[in-house]
């Protein structure tokens, strides 16, 4: 799965293609720097990946409270939180803690009978 970005400075670039995984992605999202992203691809794990001094995506953490596969995800761009959504008819709010470096989960009760396929943050 290739993710292209867009960043533009005093002057346009041209996308960048970046190789994250060989198999596909569900979706993804950026911080609001651009510095990070979260994917999803194709499984019940979600991937937080930090961008380097080469410009390359590498993995920092993974969010693995989904049984099934994760199908959307977000990243608000304020309060820094990111959501998932997945198969398994659950949806959750990730908090970063500052103090542990960690993702904190929390479980958003859906009152749905399907899958959860999509989801947006504020």
């Amino acid at each position: 799965a290739v993710v292209q970005t867009h960043e533009y400075g005093s002057s346009p670039k041209m996308p960048t293609a970046h190789q994250l995984f060989y198999e596909p992605i569900s979706g993804h999202a950026f911080n609001a720097d651009l510095s990070q992203i979260v994917v999803s691809n194709s499984s019940p794990l979600t991937h937080v990946m930090k961008k380097g001094a080469d410009g390359k995506y590498t993995e920092g953490h993974v969010l693995d409270q989904h049984l099934e596969r994760v199908t959307s995800v977000d990243w608000a761009p304020t309060s820094n939180r990111i959501v998932t959504c997945a198969g398994d008819r659950n949806a959750y709010v990730w908090n970063f803690q500052e103090e542990t470096g960690t993702w904190i989960p929390c479980l958003v009760l859906l009152r749905i009978n399907r899958a959860a396929t999509q989801c947006a943050g504020p």
